[in-house]
Formats: structure tokens, C-alpha cells, sequence
């Protein structure tokens, strides 16, 4: 079940059913009995959904902030732009052995040898914000050039530890997780 957070700010879909079949049955009373109260009810429920639309719209949750960095991160790779890419990881990182510059220098050779196509993600990123803090589990297929026009598939999987700085969402901390596919 999805938490009040995530209904209110994120996924309205179910508010949205809620308020369109509390309408449908407010505009059936006021036809059937022609009295005020229900037009004013219809009336009602059509603004309780024009209100659930405008907070999943305008409020922007650390969720949805992650997703957003994740979504940017992926599309420098595909672009083998490993300055956009790790400008979303903190300066204090510690992850597979190396510090942010290794990372850098990691990535960029990576993205080079590899030749990546396409990162696309498997199924929604799990992320938990607490605070200024995130955790996430991550899984990804990179797509690579080979020889020729051969391309390569690569499952990955990765927790993702997130801080909140002033300047954004910055990976922290990062383990590849041995188990790929979901």
C-alpha cells in the first residue's frame, strides 16, 4: 500500500478514482432528487481532485528529486558525459574502493572502452528518504557498442547511499549488488 506521502504528492491515481466516483454518484443524487446539496457536492468533489492534481504537480518530494538525479546520471552515461555524471556524486564519496576522482577517472575510461548506448532502468528504483539522507536500490541494463554494430548487454544492480547537500541530491555512497535481475 502506497503511504499518504506518495498518495498525496506523487501518484494521486487512486484520490483521482476516489473523487471521480464520489462525483458521479453526487451528480446521480442531484438528478434524481434536483436539490442543491448535491450540485454543491459534485461541485465539491471536482475541486478535491483539482487540489489532489495541483500538490502531486507543484510539490516536488526528495523521492522524486533522487528519481530526477537518477534519470540525469543515466542520460550522461549515454551521452559519455562523465562530467555531467559525476557532478551528482559528493565530494566525500567512498564506493567500490575509490574516491570521487577515481570514480571520475573509472567512469570516463568505462564509458570510452565500453562504447555505452542506452542505460534503461528494470522496473521503478526503490528509494527511501529519511531526512537529509536516501537509500536506494538500483537495477539497470547498460547497452554497448561492441565490434561492428554489435551490442552487449549488462545487468546491474546497485545501493545507492544519497545526501542532501545545498546544491542537490549527491550520491554518497555506492555497492554493487551481486544479483542483477530481479
Amino acid at each position: 500500500m502506497q503511504s499518504i506521502r506518495e498518495t498525496l504528492f506523487e501518484d494521486p491515481f487512486y484520490l483521482y478514482v476516489i473523487f471521480a466516483v464520489g462525483g458521479v454518484v453526487c451528480l446521480g443524487m442531484w438528478r434524481a432528487r434536483r436539490q442543491a446539496k448535491w450540485l454543491l457536492a459534485t461541485a465539491l468533489m471536482a475541486l478535491l481532485a483539482g487540489g489532489a492534481w495541483t500538490l502531486a504537480r507543484y510539490v516536488v518530494t526528495g523521492r522524486e528529486q533522487v528519481l530526477a538525479v537518477m534519470d540525469t546520471m543515466a542520460e550522461a552515461a549515454q551521452r559519455h558525459d562523465a562530467e555531467a555524471l559525476i557532478r551528482h556524486v559528493d565530494d566525500h564519496y567512498r564506493g567500490w574502493g575509490l574516491r570521487k576522482l577515481g570514480l571520475y577517472a573509472a567512469v570516463k575510461t568505462a564509458m570510452v572502452a565500453r562504447n555505452i548506448q542506452k542505460v534503461s532502468f528494470l522496473g521503478r528504483p526503490n528509494v527511501e528518504v529519511t531526512g537529509d539522507r536516501a537509500d536506494s536500490t538500483v537495477r539497470i541494463v547498460v547497452l554497448y557498442g561492441g565490434e561492428g554494430d554489435a551490442v552487449g548487454r549488462y545487468p546491474m544492480a546497485w545501493k545507492v547511499e544519497w545526501i542532501r547537500r545545498p546544491d542537490g541530491w549527491k550520491v554518497q555512497h555506492a555497492t554493487q549488488l551481486d544479483n542483477p535481475l530481479p
